[in-house]
Order: structure tokens, then sequence, then C-alpha cells
């Protein structure tokens, strides 16, 4: 039996706050922004509730799984979480206000945080849309019952829209430090 991230690991499986996970130990590059400590790139754990795009394990390489958004709350590692919608807003600002945040975020911008266009899946719809074009992030933060605060970066636009979506949705996951 190993432990990593304060998990149990019997069998080449990690049992992680009841979502059965296929994980290797890794460490993360973070970058800071204010006084907030991100990861530098998507998350990539394989574990039920998460997709590559398109089911090509090349996509997870590239841009990061995505995540419906009950993986998502429980999926980042020991010492990272899931950022709320307020710490998502203190990021806008940080990056110069969202008019013009997702510029500065996105791959090409000069803050190293590097938002990745990973797309989307509806699970209800069974479609996978906008690689390439969008990249859109969880929220720790509900709306109601059935959706959650999420953060959509569009390459063709410099702001950062914030809005509500039904939790079925799997998108990209980037973690804070705690």
């Amino acid at each position: 039996m190993i432990l990593i991230w304060g998990m149990k690991k019997e069998f080449g499986i990690l049992i992680f706050l009841g979502i059965t996970c296929n994980l290797i130990a890794q460490e993360y590059e973070t970058i800071q922004i204010g006084d907030q400590v991100w990861m530098a790139k998507n998350l990539d754990i394989d574990s039920s509730g998460s997709r590559c795009y398109k089911d090509l394990l090349q996509n997870c390489k590239d841009f990061g799984r995505l995540y419906n958004w009950e993986a998502a709350i429980t999926i980042c590692p020991q010492g990272f979480r899931l950022p709320t919608d307020e710490e998502w807003t203190i990021l806008t600002g940080e990056s110069g206000g969202s008019d013009i945040a997702g510029r500065n975020l996105l791959t090409r911008g000069k803050s190293g945080f590097k938002a990745l266009p990973g797309g989307n899946y509806n699970d209800l719809l069974y479609v996978f849309s906008y690689l390439y074009i969008n990249g859109y992030y969880w929220t720790s933060t509900s709306f109601n019952e059935t959706t959650a605060w999420m953060r959509q970066f569009d390459v063709n636009k410099t702001n950062i829209n914030r809005s509500t979506v039904k939790k079925h949705y799997y998108f990209s996951v980037r973690c804070i430090k705690e």
C-alpha cells in the first residue's frame, strides 16, 4: 500500500474522495498572479467523470482533460482545490479586468497562465465542441442544484465570459493552491 496525495493505492488503483482514479504522482508547475498561486496548466488526471476531447489521448496531453462538475470539485491534488467564482474574479482583475484579461491569460498572453482552448463536451447530446476556439473552466461555486459558475475564454476575443451552465457539461479544470 502506497500513500500518494493522502490517498490509498492498492493494485494500481487510487481511491480519491470516492472517485476511482488511475494516477501517476506528478509535480505541477505553478504561476503566481497577485496573491494567488495557480497551476500553470490544465489538469490531466484520469478519473470517472472525465474525458479527453473526442476521446483522443493526444488531446488530453495538449489541452488537459475535460471534467463534469461533480468530478471537478474533488479532482485537484492535495494542496490544491478548484477555485471559487470569487477567485476567478480576482484573477480577472489582476489580469487587466474582464474586457482584456482573456488576452492576457490565454496561451499567447504575457501572464504565464496559458489558458487553453480545450473545448467542451455535452454528455446529454454526446457532442464535443469548440476545440481550438474556446476554453471553458469550472469554478467550485454552485449557482443552484443543477448549475454552477464557469469562465469562458475565446481565442478571437480579449474578454473572459462569466456565466452559469448545467453541471453535466465537461470543462477544463485549473486548480489553485490552498
